[in-house]
Protein backbone atom coordinates (compact mmCIF):
# COMPACT_ATOMS: atom_id res chain seq x y z
CA UNK A 1 0.00 0.00 0.00
CA UNK A 2 1.07 3.57 -0.62
CA UNK A 3 -0.13 6.66 1.31
CA UNK A 4 -0.82 9.93 -0.53
CA UNK A 5 -2.09 13.22 0.88
CA UNK A 6 -4.49 15.47 -1.03
CA UNK A 7 -2.97 18.91 -1.50
CA UNK A 8 -5.44 20.45 0.99
CA UNK A 9 -4.65 17.74 3.55
CA UNK A 10 -0.93 18.42 3.04
CA UNK A 11 -1.53 22.11 3.74
CA UNK A 12 -3.55 21.27 6.88
CA UNK A 13 -0.74 18.99 8.08
CA UNK A 14 1.93 21.60 7.34
CA UNK A 15 -0.04 24.32 9.16
CA UNK A 16 -0.58 22.15 12.24
CA UNK A 17 3.06 21.08 12.34
CA UNK A 18 4.24 24.70 11.97
CA UNK A 19 1.95 25.78 14.82
CA UNK A 20 3.25 23.05 17.13
CA UNK A 21 6.84 23.84 16.11
CA UNK A 22 6.26 27.52 16.98
CA UNK A 23 4.99 26.53 20.44
CA UNK A 24 8.03 24.29 20.96
CA UNK A 25 10.35 22.78 18.32
CA UNK A 26 10.06 19.32 19.85
CA UNK A 27 6.25 19.41 19.52
CA UNK A 28 6.57 19.78 15.75
CA UNK A 29 8.72 16.65 15.64
CA UNK A 30 6.35 14.73 17.93
CA UNK A 31 3.36 15.76 15.78
CA UNK A 32 5.14 14.55 12.64
CA UNK A 33 5.94 11.23 14.34
CA UNK A 34 2.32 10.83 15.50
CA UNK A 35 1.02 11.37 11.95
CA UNK A 36 3.61 8.90 10.62
CA UNK A 37 2.56 6.33 13.23
CA UNK A 38 -1.11 6.83 12.34
CA UNK A 39 -0.44 6.46 8.61
CA UNK A 40 1.55 3.28 9.34
CA UNK A 41 -1.41 1.89 11.32
CA UNK A 42 -3.76 2.85 8.49
CA UNK A 43 -1.38 1.28 5.98
CA UNK A 44 -1.17 -1.94 8.00
CA UNK A 45 -4.95 -2.28 8.58
CA UNK A 46 -6.74 0.24 6.33
CA UNK A 47 -10.25 -1.06 7.03
CA UNK A 48 -10.03 -1.02 10.84
CA UNK A 49 -11.16 2.60 11.22
CA UNK A 50 -14.85 3.55 11.07
CA UNK A 51 -16.55 4.85 7.96
CA UNK A 52 -17.86 8.43 8.09
CA UNK A 53 -19.31 9.38 4.72
CA UNK A 54 -19.38 6.99 1.81
CA UNK A 55 -16.01 5.30 1.85
CA UNK A 56 -14.20 7.99 3.86
CA UNK A 57 -12.73 6.60 7.09
CA UNK A 58 -11.67 8.44 10.25
CA UNK A 59 -8.45 7.86 12.23
CA UNK A 60 -8.15 9.93 15.42
CA UNK A 61 -4.59 10.71 16.50
CA UNK A 62 -3.70 9.52 19.99
CA UNK A 63 -1.55 12.40 21.26
CA UNK A 64 -2.97 15.38 19.37
CA UNK A 65 -6.53 16.60 18.74
CA UNK A 66 -6.42 15.81 15.01
CA UNK A 67 -8.20 13.36 12.75
CA UNK A 68 -6.95 11.87 9.50
CA UNK A 69 -9.76 11.23 7.02
CA UNK A 70 -8.94 8.86 4.20
CA UNK A 71 -10.20 6.58 1.46
CA UNK A 72 -8.75 3.31 0.21
CA UNK A 73 -8.40 2.86 -3.55
CA UNK A 74 -6.82 -0.44 -4.50
CA UNK A 75 -3.28 -0.29 -3.14
CA UNK A 76 -3.54 3.46 -2.41
CA UNK A 77 -4.54 5.14 0.83
CA UNK A 78 -5.67 8.68 0.06
CA UNK A 79 -5.60 11.11 3.00
CA UNK A 80 -8.21 13.76 2.17
CA UNK A 81 -8.20 15.78 5.42
CA UNK A 82 -6.06 16.46 8.49
CA UNK A 83 -8.58 18.25 10.69
CA UNK A 84 -8.44 19.68 14.20
CA UNK A 85 -11.11 18.05 16.36
CA UNK A 86 -12.00 21.13 18.42
CA UNK A 87 -11.67 24.09 16.07
CA UNK A 88 -13.43 22.55 13.10
CA UNK A 89 -14.15 18.89 13.86
CA UNK A 90 -16.11 18.32 10.67
CA UNK A 91 -13.73 20.06 8.26
CA UNK A 92 -13.20 16.93 6.23
CA UNK A 93 -16.89 16.10 6.35
CA UNK A 94 -18.26 19.58 5.56
CA UNK A 95 -15.86 19.88 2.70
CA UNK A 96 -18.15 17.56 0.89
CA UNK A 97 -18.10 19.39 -2.31
CA UNK A 98 -14.75 17.63 -1.81
CA UNK A 99 -16.04 14.61 0.11
CA UNK A 100 -19.63 13.75 -0.80
CA UNK A 101 -18.51 13.53 -4.36
CA UNK A 102 -15.18 12.01 -3.31
CA UNK A 103 -15.80 8.74 -5.10
CA UNK A 104 -16.14 10.53 -8.42
CA UNK A 105 -13.41 13.04 -7.62
CA UNK A 106 -10.92 10.38 -6.57
CA UNK A 107 -11.33 8.65 -9.90
CA UNK A 108 -10.54 11.94 -11.62
CA UNK A 109 -7.88 13.16 -9.19
CA UNK A 110 -5.96 9.90 -9.24
CA UNK A 111 -4.98 10.90 -12.76
CA UNK A 112 -3.77 14.34 -11.66
CA UNK A 113 -0.31 14.16 -10.07
CA UNK A 114 -0.68 17.75 -8.82
CA UNK A 115 -3.58 16.80 -6.52
CA UNK A 116 -1.75 14.12 -4.52
CA UNK A 117 1.46 14.55 -2.55
CA UNK A 118 3.70 11.66 -1.50
CA UNK A 119 4.49 12.18 2.21
CA UNK A 120 6.41 8.93 2.73
CA UNK A 121 9.76 10.76 2.62
CA UNK A 122 8.65 13.85 4.61
CA UNK A 123 11.09 14.86 7.32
Amino acid sequence: MHVLFAELAKLEFDDARAWYRAVHPELGRVFLQEVRTATQRINHMPLMYPLEIGDIRRCVLKQFPYTLRYAVRGDLILIVAVSHQHRAPDDGVDRSSDLRGIAQQLAINLRSPDYWVDRSSDS
